[in-house]
């Protein structure tokens, strides 16, 4: 059973503006489930993704921003291995899961 409140963050909020963008421009070709794989997250994330209207402060961004990227730090050398790979696609459909270019 998972504890009451929020799931823990494992979006940046670059990620998040691209999950909204992607969903908007191409909704045929990201689906649902193609999101939660692309950005390695599940169905449920993706879901409070596009239906949130939150705006945060710089100062917010900044500090989900280093959290997530200090998880980043604690993934598999695999892992980010194939991370930096989507990152370093400039294609406008390739998901950037943390948002840095």
């Amino acid at each position: 059973m998972e504890p009451p409140g929020p799931p823990e963050r494992s979006l940046s909020w670059n990620a998040m503006e691209q999950i909204r963008y992607l969903k908007q421009e191409f909704p045929e070709e990201w689906t649902l489930q193609r999101l939660a794989s692309g950005f390695n997250v599940s169905t449920d994330v993706i879901r409070r993704v596009l239906k949130s209207k939150f705006v945060p402060s710089q100062a917010r961004k900044m500090k989900q921003d280093a959290v997530v990227s200090s998880r980043l730090g604690q993934l598999s050398s695999k892992t980010k291995q194939d991370q930096l790979k989507l990152m370093s696609s400039k294609h406008p459909t390739q998901p950037i899961l943390l948002g840095w270019e």
